[in-house]
């Protein structure tokens, strides 16, 4: 069959085929008896044209007469099927021929709890099992419980933090106990401001200013020696950069090189 005017509205209006079954007899897509239509003017049926004239299956006709049919919908029998039977919405809907939104919105009408996925499940008791941490009893996460120490973050820090520095020598910035050692009598607020007066208020290796810093710069000890107050031995930090210096020995030999090598104009 040929695509023209006068055979689509023989097949379109006159026979009342569709689309479908016309692009079968052509030989073509839909589509294109779709676009042929709307180019030789001829009205396309709407969907409720369409369906005018066509019988329901009996599975729809009952579905139809159920839906109007609400008032067995009672909140007795609700709650029997769906509390005390323990029915899903699915086995209801199927049982009383309505369907499943149907039955949801009857149940949210009549106040009805709607079980979670979880009481669904066959493994579910309660709710989701609770743990505790052994040492204070605060709640804590599954991973923490299986996988972890079985203690909440704060007692797991304090727990490894007692272990490796208990004896402050396995601290990393240990060295020979130097920190524990009293500062000469000479290192006073006035001596330590001439440091910083001489140096600008400027931190010596990032340049940062007192003000930008938001607090006083860091006097710090080129050979790490507290007794040695020698103002070529001190220079102004602030206190990102002093805590840099003072990570590990390793990292104290490059920082004392580095002032070493770094000329300093002494007042």
């Amino acid at each position: 069959m040929k695509l023209t005017k006068i055979n689509l509205k023989r097949e379109y209006l006159k026979n009342k085929r569709t689309t479908l079954q016309i692009a079968n007899m052509v030989g073509c897509y839909y589509s294109k008896i779709y676009r042929a239509l709307l180019k030789f003017n001829i009205k396309i049926r709407t969907n409720r044209e369409v369906k005018l004239g066509t019988q329901h299956t009996k599975v729809t006709k009952e579905k139809m007469r159920s839906r109007f049919n609400t008032n067995i919908l009672t909140k007795k029998l609700l709650a029997e099927l769906y509390i005390k039977q323990e029915k899903g919405i699915e086995t209801i809907a199927e049982k009383l021929k309505f369907s499943v939104k149907t039955i949801w919105k009857y149940l949210k009408k009549y106040k009805i709890k709607i079980r979670t996925i979880g009481e669904l499940k066959s493994k579910y008791a309660l709710g989701r099992t609770k743990h505790y941490c052994i040492d204070c009893n605060k709640q804590i996460c599954y991973n923490s419980f299986h996988s972890g120490s079985g203690k909440c973050r704060s007692c797991s820090n304090r727990d490894t933090a007692n272990k490796l520095f208990k004896d402050p020598r396995n601290h990393p910035r240990y060295i020979n106990g130097i920190s524990f050692e009293p500062y000469p009598l000479g290192w006073t607020k006035t001596f330590k401001e001439q440091i910083r007066y001489r140096d600008g208020y400027k931190c010596q290796i990032c340049g940062c200013s007192e003000v930008e810093n938001s607090r006083r710069l860091d006097i710090h000890h080129i050979d790490y020696d507290k007794n040695n107050l020698a103002p070529d031995n001190l220079i102004s930090l602030c206190h990102s950069c002093h805590m840099k210096t003072n990570t590990n020995a390793i990292n104290r030999i490059y920082w004392t090189e580095y002032f070493n090598n770094k000329k300093v104009n002494v007042c």
